[in-house]
Order: structure tokens, then C-alpha cells, then sequence
């Protein structure tokens, strides 16, 4: 069976020391599922996209430190800066998704 999911999420992301929390962040997932049967265990497969760029992300983070009076990194605009985060977004997505499995 095959599930979509489309969502609005609030992840919490890991910026060195500190943590900015981000809301509304636009998720679609398909999750794929088989049901279990006598001779197999039922299985999930997920998979997690994020319409939001690097660099919108890099902003919205940015912009939360800012507001919480944070210190920004120098390097946060920074390639791997913006792979990391929406690393950790798929990755709170996935568990988010998770659920439905």
C-alpha cells in the first residue's frame, strides 16, 4: 500500500552549541508498506522530500538566531552548513513520517 504524506513540521535543529526551533516546514513523504503474512514480516519504506532550498533553510536558521539574540556563525552560509540542516530535517521528517509505518 502506498501512503502520501503532506505536512507542515516544527524541527529542532542543532546550529554548534545551540538549537534554533523552526516551524511550518513543508514535508511530502511516501511511505510504501506491505502487511505481514504468515511467511513475512510486514516492511516500510520511506521516503522524504523537502520543497525548501539549502539557502531557504541557511535563511530560516539564521534568521531564528537572530530573533532568539544568538550568536550567528561565520560559516553558516556555507555549503555544508545548509546540507547539514536539511539533513537533520529529513531526518526529524522521517521520524515524524515514522509514525505512520
Amino acid at each position: 500500500m502506498t501512503q502520501y504524506i503532506e505536512e507542515e513540521i516544527t524541527v529542532t535543529i542543532d546550529v554548534g552549541d545551540e538549537e534554533v526551533t523552526l516551524q511550518e516546514i513543508p514535508i511530502f513523504a511516501t511511505v510504501d508498506s506491505t502487511e505481514a503474512t504468515y511467511w513475512e514480516t510486514s516492511s516500510c519504506e520511506i521516503e522524504v522530500s523537502i520543497s525548501l532550498t539549502r539557502k531557504d533553510i541557511v535563511t530560516m536558521v539564521q534568521e531564528e538566531l537572530i530573533a532568539q539574540g544568538l550568536p550567528v556563525p561565520s560559516d553558516i552560509r556555507s555549503w555544508s552548513s545548509g546540507g547539514e540542516f536539511l539533513r537533520q530535517i529529513k531526518e526529524q521528517a522521517r521520524e515524524y513520517v515514522e509514525v505512520n509505518c
